[in-house]
C-alpha cells in the first residue's frame, strides 16, 4: 500500500489524514513484530511510537524521501530498529545489573583461546578499509549510540549502518575463521 499520502498530511497539517493513515501503517506494523519479531504487544506499541514520533518529527523538518512510496518499508525497518535497540538496551542493563562471582577452577586452555581470539580480532580489524576500521571502532566503543547518530557521523543514511556494520562484522569473521 502507498503511504506517500501520509507525508502529504503531515506536511499538510491535515490531522484526520495523518491520525487515520498512522492507525492502518501501525496496525501492520504492530502485527509484524508481534508475529514476525515475538515483541509483546507493549514493546511492538512502544517501538511504533517513537518511530511515528521520528517519522514526523523528520517530516516536519523538511526531510525528503527519494522514494515516498517505499514509506511503508522505512516504518518497516525503523520500527524493528527500535524494538531491537529496546532488547538490545534491556538485555545490556541486566548484565550490569548482575553479580558474577569469580572463576576458582578455570581452565588454561580458556585463557589461551580468548587471548587468540582477541589477536585474531585485532588483526582482521587491521586488515579492513581505513573507514572500516573507524566504522567498527565506533561502533564497539559506542554500543548504546543512536542509528541517527552513527548516520550522522559517518554521513550515510539510517538504513546503510546497518548494512555497513553487518558487512564488516561478516568480514571480520571470515577472517577469524580463516586465522583459526
Amino acid at each position: 500500500m502507498d503511504y506517500s499520502e501520509l507525508i502529504t498530511s503531515i506536511k499538510n497539517e491535515d490531522e484526520a489524514t495523518t491520525s487515520k493513515l498512522c492507525r492502518q501503517a501501525g496496525s501492520i506494523l504492530h502485527r509484524y513484530l508481534t508475529f514476525k519479531l515475538g515483541a509483546s504487544s507493549q514493546d511492538a506499541g512502544d517501538a511504533i511510537q517513537m518511530m511515528f514520533e521520528h517519522l514526523i518529527r523528520k517530516i516536519k523538518n523538511g526531510d525528503e524521501f527519494r522514494n515516498p512510496t517505499g514509506l511503508l518499508s522505512y516504518m518497516l525497518v525503523t520500527s524493528k530498529n527500535n524494538y531491537l535497540n529496546r532488547l538490545r538496551k534491556i538485555e545490556s542493563e541486566q548484565t550490569v545489573g548482575m553479580v558474577t562471582e569469580p572463576l576458582v577452577d578455570r581452565d588454561p586452555m580458556d585463557g589461551l583461546i580468548e587471548s587468540e581470539l582477541q589477536v585474531a580480532l585485532k588483526g582482521c580489524i587491521q586488515h579492513l578499509q581505513n573507514d572500516h576500521q573507524e566504522f567498527i571502532q565506533f561502533y564497539f566503543e559506542n554500543p548504546d549510540v543512536e542509528t541517527e547518530a552513527i548516520a550522522e557521523r559517518f554521513g550515510i543514511s539510517e538504513m546503510n549502518v546497518w548494512t555497513r556494520k553487518h558487512r564488516i562484522l561478516k568480514k571480520i569473521q571470515e577472517c577469524i575463521e580463516k586465522k583459526l
